[in-house]
C-alpha cells in the first residue's frame, strides 16, 4: 500500500516495512495495526486514500494515518464499510451507493445496476468496469448498463490488472490469464505462475508480482 510517495508492505499485526530503493526496511507504526481480516484464506486490504490522506476502514473502525500514527475518525453518513470497496471514478470516491464529499458521505443514486461492490470494480484506461462472474457492467454517466464480452463473459473483477498499456485477467485457481483486446479476452501465457491479479503491484517506475518468497 501506498501513502503520500512512499510504499509500505503490512502483514498481520507485526510484519511492517517501507520500501527504500531495493531494500524494504523495517518500522514501526504506532496507533492501530491490525491492517487486514482473513476472508475464506484472502487477505484484503482495507487501506484507501482520497488522493490526500490514507485511512484504513473496516467495519465501525476508521482510523486516518498521520505521520507513522494511525489516529482514529469518525465519519458521517456511511458508518460501517470496508475500504478494499472504496473505489475511484473521474475524480470522486465511492463505496456502495455512496459519494464522499468534502469529508462526508452521501447517498448516491446509481441507475441500471445497484448492487455495486467496490472490489469488483476495474479500468481498460477508457472505461470503468463491474465484474462479479455473471454480472458484468460498464459505467456510462450515471448507469450501470450491461456489458457483452465476445470471450470469457464470467469473471470477477478483483484479479484484473494493468501493466500501464494493456490490461490483464489472473486467476491462477483456474489457471486462467487473459489479455482484453478491444471487447475481446485472449489467452494470455506468461513465465511464471501469478498468483491473483491483485498480487502485481508498481513503484512507479516498474511492475513487480509478489505470491511467494522466491
Amino acid at each position: 500500500w501506498t501513502h503520500e510517495t512512499e510504499i509500505y508492505y503490512t502483514y498481520n499485526k507485526t510484519t511492517h516495512y517501507i520500501l527504500n530503493g531495493d531494500t524494504w526496511e523495517e518500522i514501526s507504526l504506532d496507533g492501530f495495526t491490525d491492517y487486514f481480516y482473513k476472508s475464506s484464506g484472502t487477505n484484503k486490504n482495507n487501506i484507501w486514500t482520497d488522493g490526500f490522506d490514507t485511512y484504513y476502514s473496516y467495519g465501525n473502525v476508521h482510523y486516518i494515518l498521520n505521520d507513522n500514527n494511525w489516529e482514529k475518525i469518525t465519519w458521517t453518513g456511511l458508518t460501517s464499510f470496508s475500504g478494499y470497496n472504496v473505489w475511484k471514478h473521474e475524480g470522486n470516491i465511492y463505496c456502495g451507493n455512496y459519494v464522499l464529499n468534502n469529508g462526508v458521505w452521501e447517498k448516491k443514486e446509481w441507475n441500471g445496476f445497484t448492487g455495486v461492490r467496490g472490489s469488483g470494480i476495474w479500468s481498460d484506461g477508457t472505461n470503468t468496469y463491474y465484474s462479479s462472474y455473471d454480472r458484468q457492467y460498464v459505467l456510462k454517466g450515471n448507469t450501470w448498463e450491461k456489458k457483452e464480452w465476445d470471450s470469457f463473459i464470467s469473471f470477477n473483477g478483483l484479479y484484473v490488472w494493468s501493466d500501464g498499456a494493456n490490461t490483464y485477467y489472473s486467476n491462477p485457481n483456474t489457471s486462467t490469464n487473459y489479455v482484453l483486446n478491444g471487447d475481446t479476452w485472449e489467452k494470455k501465457t506468461w513465465n511464471i505462475s501469478i498468483k491473483y491479479g491483485y498480487s502485481i503491484w508498481t513503484d512507479g517506475t516498474n511492475i513487480y508480482c509478489s505470491t511467494t518468497n522466491d
